[in-house]
């Protein structure tokens, strides 16, 4: 089999692919993203008709010429309540809508609907204080979930959608793009022991061009697909190792180049995280030579006795 040289012996391998590996932050399924959808809540109350509250008859679209008037607290069906100012027989202008649960909001109406700025308690602990249109959340606001975690930033019908800035209780941060309540577009994730990606998501995962810093020193720079290095990129170690070429699924494969901390430097083919098929050794001195490698070690010289470099160009 030849000499058992110029391979990544079982530690480094085990750091090239163990250097890849980590862990997005994410909710279950049930929890992806932050969004409250109240509408529900707000909706709700909206449609309950109140015994108190004066016929409706055909909805008016003149009502701008009436002037706000308050009233005292009426209590709709479902026992939800409402206090606050009405134009003509429609809530609009400033109100609190309370629920039996102990749910509430309090902030602008526009012809029965939350619309303007205003804030949402529940029950649980959740709040949201923003921009509402039409009883949905959307334009800038921030939702507060009862164990500390947060987003802040852009809505558009009740979904995260723009800008925004989340936190989790734990202490990591994402800031960037969101589209329908998934990281979506560039963005940069901070977890809490110190690792840093900064570059692009897609639906939440990592997917295209960024660079990933661990906590303990490595960096990866380059092309990523759903949460795996793949495509294109440069990997750093901390001791100064360096790998640049192809990757797929967190290990090298295809052509790259690996360098060691000393100078010496593989150039060939990689076929799963191994260096496998033709390559070139080059020594710290720059002397190269040409060989052939199989899953990791090679096989023969292409270029001179097979005992010339014996034991020189061992990673051991």
């Amino acid at each position: 089999m030849g000499n058992q040289c110029t391979c990544l012996d079982e530690e480094e391998q085990r750091q090239l692919v163990d250097g890849a590996k980590f862990e997005i932050f994410a909710r279950t399924n049930e929890e992806t993203s932050i969004g409250l959808s109240p509408q529900a809540n707000i909706a709700n109350s909206n449609s309950s008709a109140s015994k108190d509250k004066p016929p409706r008859g055909p909805l008016r679209h003149d009502n701008s010429n009436l002037e706000l008037v308050d009233r005292p607290t009426m209590t709709l069906e479902g026992q939800v309540k409402y206090t606050g100012q009405w134009r003509g027989n429609l809530r609009e202008g400033q109100g609190t809508l309370e629920r039996l649960d102990g749910g509430r909001y309090e902030g602008q109406f526009v012809s029965d609907k939350a619309h303007g700025r205003g804030r949402l308690s529940l029950v649980n602990g959740d709040t949201y204080e923003g921009e509402w249109f039409e009883d949905k959340t959307q334009g800038q606001g921030k939702f507060v979930h009862q164990d500390g975690s947060s987003y802040e930033g852009q809505w558009h019908a009740d979904v995260q959608q723009g800008h925004g800035i989340e936190k989790w209780a734990d202490g990591s941060t994402f800031q960037g793009n969101y589209w329908a309540s998934k990281k979506h577009g560039h963005g940069k994730f901070l977890w809490a022991e110190g690792s840093v990606y900064d570059g692009d998501f897609s639906e939440n995962d990592i997917h295209g061009q960024g660079e990933y810093r661990w906590f303990d020193g490595r960096v990866y720079v380059g092309l990523w697909r759903r949460n795996h290095m793949h495509g294109y990129g440069k990997m750093i170690w901390s001791d100064g190792r360096q790998y640049e070429g192809y990757y797929d699924e967190d290990r090298k494969h295809g052509d790259g180049t690996f360098t060691w901390p000393d100078g010496r430097q593989y150039t060939g083919q990689w076929v799963d995280g191994k260096q496998h098929g033709s390559g070139t050794y080059t020594k710290a001195s720059s002397k190269s030579r040409a060989g052939v490698w199989q899953d990791g070690r090679r096989l023969r010289w292409l270029d001179g006795p097979e005992d010339s470099d014996r034991g020189e160009t061992s990673t051991r």
